[in-house]
This record gives structure tokens, C-alpha cells and sequence, in this order.
């Protein structure tokens, strides 16, 4: 495959043959899926344009096959699959607890948190003919709970007063999103 591939895309023909080969070993169209976004991303030493799943077959693979592909397109792989799901700042909510473990693997529509959001101040409405009455804007009395948008495993932390859920893969680390974060993490 590594060949068939190493000046562009393969033609018909060639991926006809390594499928029968393929059929003849016992490779299933899945492992072969997963081998040909693998050979195509060490090709081009590129993650670009993947989709999360593509992305999560690519790592699967290198686990296998790590020699192959560079660090740095690992790296990128690995961060490409972070998604954060909560990101509340203190002044903004209250009560705030984890509905989800420290690395648990979590599913879309799973609760991961819940908070309070924390009432807005009471201020003058300055326009208003009844000086002095206290208006409150929005207020909301349930609180909110925080959904996973995508799976994968969690990674919890708090920075700079504020608490940081995010979404990654299982061979993430905790450090290396902090980095991220700071960073200004792509959302």
C-alpha cells in the first residue's frame, strides 16, 4: 500500500489487486480502512481535513505502527480529536460539580457537569421614570447541565479561575492541553 501510494493516489487497478491480496490474508475492509488512512497520513505527514473518526482510526494504527509516522503528525493527530466542552470562569456560574470522572470515557449526550449560573447584579435602570427600583435582567433559578458534544476521554482541570473540561483521545495528557489551552485552544 505504502508504494501503490508513494507518488499520489493509487490507481483502480493496483487497489483492485491489494484487496483480492487483502481477501486472500484475511484483512477486512475495515483493517484495510483503517492501514490505508494510516499509509496516507505517514505519506503526507498530514492530518488536514480528517474527520474525528478518520483521525481516531489513524491513532488506533499507530499504536501498531508507530515507527512509521512522525511524532509531530501524531502530536497534531492528538490534538486535532481535543474538543472542549466546558469552560466556566468562576464569575459566571456557581455550585459547579463534575458529573463525570477524572479520564472517563464519555459519550455525546452524556451529562459531564452541572452548575448554577450565577445571578446577574442588581443594577439602577437609569431610564426609568421610578428612580431607585432594582431591576434584575434574566435571571435564571435551575441549573444547567453540561452535555458531551463528542466521545472520547475526559480531561478535567482548573486554570486561571476558571474549569476546563476537554474532550480527547485516551493517549492524551492532562499536561499537554493545559499547554494548549494557554495557548489560546482551538474550540
Amino acid at each position: 500500500m505504502v508504494i501503490a501510494n508513494l507518488w499520489g493516489c493509487a490507481n483502480g487497478e493496483i487497489l483492485e489487486y491489494l484487496a483480492g491480496l487483502g481477501e486472500i490474508l484475511g484483512v477486512t475492509g475495515k483493517k484495510l480502512r483503517r492501514l490505508s488512512l494510516f499509509v496516507r497520513t505517514v505519506l503526507c505527514r498530514s492530518v488536514s481535513g480528517m474527520g474525528r473518526a478518520d483521525l481516531e482510526e489513524i491513532l488506533e494504527a499507530a499504536e501498531n505502527f508507530w515507527y512509521y509516522m512522525e511524532a509531530e503528525t501524531a502530536r497534531r493527530a492528538v490534538e486535532e480529536l481535543r474538543h472542549v466542552a466546558v469552560k466556566l470562569r468562576d464569575e459566571d456560574g456557581e455550585e459547579f460539580r463534575w458529573k463525570a470522572l477524572q479520564g472517563q470515557i464519555v459519550e455525546p449526550g452524556s451529562i459531564i457537569a452541572v452548575y448554577k449560573p450565577k445571578k446577574p447584579k442588581k443594577k439602577k435602570d437609569m431610564g426609568s421614570p421610578f428612580w431607585g427600583i432594582q431591576i434584575e435582567d434574566g435571571s435564571q433559578h435551575g441549573k444547567v447541565l453540561v452535555k458531551a458534544g463528542v466521545s472520547g476521554t475526559l480531561y478535567q482541570f482548573r486554570m486561571n479561575n476558571t474549569n476546563y473540561g476537554v474532550i480527547g483521545h485516551r493517549t492524551d495528557r492532562k499536561e499537554a492541553i493545559k499547554e494548549w489551552m494557554k495557548k489560546g485552544g482551538d474550540y
